[in-house]
């Protein structure tokens, strides 16, 4: 069929016009509030405290307000599965940890959202280094105590963490391949009950993040043995890094939050919500906050988020089905 100049114009003009809308959209974006759902209970740390800080410090320069909205529910995933289903606008935002991410989709399949093809990534926010307590009573008071102890005791400790298939469970089971233990792992609903579970005795070792650590720690209920981190940290200066135990980074990688949105978001919409959170996060009062929880601000790129995620989902994919992980 022969298409006449005319008609030629008309939809040259009209490819013109689709192509300017994200561009159109961006310039005037945003125009209303933006939803920041943190899959979270609220008073959470850290997401919590990521959530409020980072959106504060957005707000400021977006010109509209980023209003948190926590989502809890299995294990962060219902939070995200939410976002993931909401208009491609730019007025959703997720705040999305590492087990959200790339752990339990490679632990379930059917969540409801796949982390590469339903989201479109916005950037790391912040990193959060692991910690290896015990309890007092266990007699260990270094790293390499702890393995000798566990190794004369194969598969007759054991540890606590937040829930099957969390990046707690399989980061001990990474740092116990690693060192040849062989332990007994038990779940509880989350960080606060698995360390007053070591607290009480009940389980003798478990991972957490600083906030969770450092009141009991400093009762003397909890014994931090090494921290999965490139330096000492501010808040436990006086617990060691795995380099300073003479041991490999590589076992005990941090979690990460991140921002993303629905698949579909324009373009310069993501590019604007990455240089806010970048801006937000070179703030002082909100590295402030975050160093009070033992979080160290990134900012990374959607790049590097989505190539963790990969690397996580064959990895941890892998331990998983080695372990014969499933959800009940």
């Amino acid at each position: 069929m022969k298409i006449s100049g005319l008609s030629r114009r008309a939809l040259l003009a009209g490819a013109a016009l689709l192509a300017s809308r994200p561009a159109r959209a961006d310039a005037n974006y945003p125009n209303r509030p933006i939803r920041l759902v943190v899959p979270f209970p609220p008073g959470s740390s850290p997401p919590g405290v990521i959530g409020r800080a980072l959106g504060d410090q957005m707000a400021l320069a977006l010109g509209q307000p980023v209003v948190v909205d926590h989502k809890p529910g299995a294990t962060g995933t219902l939070g995200v599965q939410a976002a993931a289903m909401a208009p491609a606008d730019g007025y959703t935002i997720v705040l999305a940890d590492r087990g959200a991410l790339g752990l339990m989709p490679a632990l379930n399949p059917k969540l409801g959202y796949d982390p590469l093809k339903d989201l479109a990534h916005i950037g790391i926010v912040a990193d959060s280094n692991f910690v290896l307590v015990a309890n007092p009573d266990l007699g260990v008071r270094t790293m390499a105590e702890f393995v000798a102890l566990v190794k004369a005791k194969p598969g007759q400790l054991n540890y606590g963490s937040f829930g099957v298939g969390g990046i707690g469970h399989l980061n001990m089971e990474l740092l116990s391949q690693g060192l040849g233990l062989q332990m007994q792992h038990v779940p509880y609903k989350n960080t606060v009950e698995a360390m007053a579970a070591v607290a009480a005795g009940e389980v003798q070792a478990a991972l957490s993040g600083q906030p969770a650590v450092l009141g009991l720690a400093r009762e003397g209920k909890l014994r931090p043995l090494v921290i999965g981190a490139p330096a000492r940290s501010p808040l436990l200066p006086d617990v060691p890094t795995l380099a300073d135990a003479g041991l490999s980074a590589d076992l005990l990688p941090p979690t990460f939050f991140s921002l993303a949105a629905p698949v579909g978001t324009p373009a310069p919409i993501l590019s604007r919500l990455h240089a806010e959170m970048k801006a937000a996060l070179a703030n002082a009062e909100v590295q402030r906050r975050l160093d009070i929880f033992g979080l160290t601000p990134v900012g990374g790129t959607a790049a590097e988020v989505e190539a963790i995620i990969r690397r996580d989902l064959v990895e941890f994919g892998a331990l998983i089905r080695k372990l014969g992980l499933t959800l009940q």
